[in-house]
C-alpha cells in the first residue's frame, strides 16, 4: 500500500514498544519520517534503531507525557527537527485496581497521562500542522 507519506514526519506517543511500535513501524514503511517516543531511552533507541535498520527514518526521543515540563520539552525537541504532520496520541497508563483500593491520586494519575497529555500535545503540535495545510483544508482542524 502506499500511503505516499514520503516527506512526512510523524510522532508517535508510546511507541517504544506494543501497538505503537507497530504503528511507527508500518509509518515508517510507508517513507514517513518517525519520531519514536517513550520514557525509557533505551526503549525507544532500540526501536529507532530497528526502523533505521529497515531503511526507514527514526529518531526517539525520551519524556514522561503526564509532567507537563516534559511534555513541553517533547514538543520542543520534535518541532526542532521539522513539521510534525501526523500525531498519534498512542501513550497510555492502565493500573490494575477497582473503586475499593484505587485511591483519588491513583485516578488523578491515570488522567494525567491518558488525557491531559493527549490536550497538551494536541494543543503543541496543532499550531504548526496548521501552518503547514493549505488554507483550503485548515477549517476542519478548527
Amino acid at each position: 500500500m502506499d500511503l505516499q507519506l514520503k516527506g512526512h514526519r510523524a510522532l508517535v506517543t508510546g511507541s517504544s514498544a506494543g501497538i505503537g511500535e507497530a504503528i511507527a513501524r508500518r509509518l515508517a514503511a510507508e517513507g514517513a519520517a518517525v519520531v519514536v517516543h517513550g520514557r525509557r531511552a533505551h526503549a525507544v533507541n532500540k526501536v529507532a534503531e530497528a526502523i533505521s535498520a529497515e531503511g526507514g527514518q527514526a529518531e526517539g526521543l525520551t519524556a514522561d507525557l503526564a509532567n507537563p515540563g516534559e511534555c513541553a520539552r517533547l514538543i520542543s525537541s520534535a518541532l526542532g527537527g521539522g513539521d510534525i504532520d501526523i500525531l498519534v496520541n498512542n501513550a497510555g497508563a492502565f493500573a490494575n485496581r477497582g473503586w475499593d483500593d484505587a485511591a483519588p491520586e491513583d485516578w488523578l494519575a491515570l488522567y494525567a497521562t491518558n488525557v491531559a497529555a493527549v490536550v497538551r500535545c494536541i494543543q503543541g503540535f496543532l499550531p504548526a500542522m496548521r501552518g503547514t495545510l493549505g488554507t483550503d483544508r485548515t477549517d476542519r482542524y478548527r
